[in-house]
């Protein structure tokens, strides 16, 4: 799958699933699930993987996907959700923090069919997701809050959103046509750097991913 010649820029189809999860897939198929995760509890979090022929799990320390590693694979084919016939479908405990974004990568390659794969959870207090649900890589949008305008004239704003994420200011004149002025990591402040240039201007600032 990693060597085809379409992978991973040109896939054959791109969907959006409800679960973190591949099903029926056809005839030598690969997939790959991806995603910004955000836990909802600070604590120890065990991953599950599932798949027919083949599964593999990646998780990143932040939401880098250069950072990712490998935390637990399916070997051989499995069932559907049958989460922990081979103890290689089970990570250890990695304990993540509530609100921040991580990367998560599941590849999936199938030999005959029907081929499938999912993933799945189990939280800090105990409670099992498996297979994730969508709802868990959606990111809090921006917020603005603390809004002024000093004597200086330049319009400053604190941005809020998912923890330590990258958010994006952009600026319209018409609310028609937007342009990226400054991209951080919320918390921050934002202070307009060109205050001058006309009569009337829009901000926003939306998540990267």
């Amino acid at each position: 799958m990693l060597n085809a010649t379409n992978y991973p820029a040109a896939p054959l189809s791109v969907s959006r699933p409800s679960l973190f999860e591949a099903s029926s897939l056809s005839d030598e198929t690969g997939a790959r699930l991806r995603g910004y995760l955000t836990p909802p509890l600070t604590g120890d979090y065990t991953f599950y993987i599932a798949a027919d022929d083949r599964g593999e799990l990646w998780l990143s320390t932040d939401d880098n996907p250069t950072n990712r590693r490998l935390v637990a694979v399916s070997y051989y084919w499995v069932a559907p959700r049958d989460w922990d016939f081979y103890e290689s479908q089970v990570s250890s405990p990695i304990r993540l923090e509530a609100g921040r974004r991580y990367y998560m990568e599941a590849l999936i390659r199938g030999d005959g069919s029907p081929n499938q794969g999912a993933v799945g959870w189990r939280l800090p207090d105990g409670k099992f997701e498996r297979p994730l649900p969508a709802g868990r890589f959606v990111g809090a949008p921006a917020r603005f809050s603390g809004m002024r305008w000093p004597p200086s004239g330049r319009f400053e704003a604190a941005v809020e959103g998912t923890q330590n994420s990258l958010y994006v200011i952009e600026v319209s004149a018409d609310l028609t046509t937007w342009a990226a002025v400054v991209t951080n990591r919320v918390p921050f402040v934002f202070v307009d750097s060109e205050p001058g240039l006309g009569a009337q201007r829009f901000f926003r600032a939306v998540a990267t991913r």
